[in-house]
């Protein structure tokens, strides 16, 4: 076996031709685009079997992030045949690679950032959803063998009841108008400019985040503007205050994936954490809900939860019940 190194600015063929080694031709993983973060990013690492690309995983520094004052680097972009010889070997080239540049701690997977991929799931018990990362469930094992444990939980929780419009609820809405919150959806027809407004809002509402790590503006806006031929204006609300600022964001889109009929994925809920804003995620999830129901939807998704966190119990609210679930690992070095 032969492993190969490339940095940022060398060529590297083999990296991205392993996943068409590893997965059939109609396989979900292969519709998915390359995901990796530029602005983190270390290095490039393929295994290869004589000539045949079997294994890849990117090592991406964390910058400011800290864990338990551990200076965090992290393990992406991992692809590897059912081997554990050949995922020893990789492991232990990133594991000497990230403590000679100065990382405490390694955690995985995580395409360089809470912003692009990362967590593991733990079944493929349901069909995937559009935009959920797919992969083979061995992975898993394999950071497990090569020392790394669990250090969050997600969940994914889908909703087939679509109940909205508790009186409490509606009065909030009613309270939220009166103090001068406007709720409205995302102008598409301008969206650079939207997204240039709700980048300073984002970046603070979610900084609070485990293993959160700010991106730049132009990063930032570069992500959403991949997603707008997904964008539906209605599913796609900000919330503002009087004067104009946001301070509440909802990004939900409709599930290409779907096999259980019409089904809504709610990707992203934040609201600005000062008091007078509690309860406006449940608001704007309410509003985007009541619509799906109108409109015909089976379903909705409440996407990528922290266990425990408070999305959680806003989808809990919604009549959301767990049925996908993820792990993060991480690994002293």
């Amino acid at each position: 076996m032969e492993l190969m190194k490339t940095i940022p600015g060398q060529e590297d063929r083999l990296f991205g031709k392993v996943p068409g080694e590893l997965y059939p031709p109609n396989s979900l993983r292969l519709r998915e685009s390359e995901d990796i973060n530029p602005d983190t990013l270390v290095a490039r690492y393929t295994v290869c079997r004589t000539t045949k690309p079997v294994a890849r995983a990117a090592l991406y520094q964390g910058k400011e992030m800290q864990w338990d004052g551990k200076s965090v680097w992290m393990v992406g972009n991992y692809e590897c045949t059912d081997d554990e010889q050949v995922a020893g070997l990789l492991f232990e080239r990133l594991f000497a690679d990230a403590k000679a540049g100065g990382a405490d701690y390694l955690i995985g997977p995580m395409n360089g950032s809470t912003w692009n991929n990362y967590r593991f799931s733990l079944s493929h018990d349901f069909p995937n959803f559009l935009l959920e990362p797919y992969h083979h469930l061995y992975y898993v094992n394999q950071f497990y063998s090569a020392g790394f444990e669990e250090v969050a939980r997600y969940v994914s929780n889908v909703d087939t009841e679509l109940a909205c419009d508790w009186p409490e609820l509606l009065e909030k809405e009613r309270a939220f108008a009166r103090e001068g919150v406007q709720i409205r959806s995302l102008n598409v027809d301008r969206l650079e400019a939207e997204l240039d407004g709700l980048y300073p809002f984002i970046d603070v509402v979610f900084r609070d985040n485990r293993f959160y790590m700010p991106i730049s503006r132009e990063h930032f806006k570069a992500k959403y503007l991949a997603t707008a031929p997904l964008i539906d204006r209605d599913y796609v609300l900000v919330a503002e205050n009087p004067s104009g600022h946001p301070v509440g964001f909802v990004f939900s889109y409709d599930d290409k994936y779907s096999q259980r009929g019409r089904s809504l994925v709610i990707k992203t809920l934040a609201r600005a954490k000062e008091k007078p804003y509690a309860g406006l995620g449940h608001v704007l999830a309410n509003r985007v809900i009541r619509l799906a129901r109108a409109r015909g939807y089976r379903s909705v998704v409440h996407a990528f939860i922290v266990e425990q966190g408070d999305a959680t119990r806003v989808s809990g609210n919604f009549t959301g019940r767990p049925y996908k679930k993820y792990v993060l690992l991480g690994k002293d070095l």
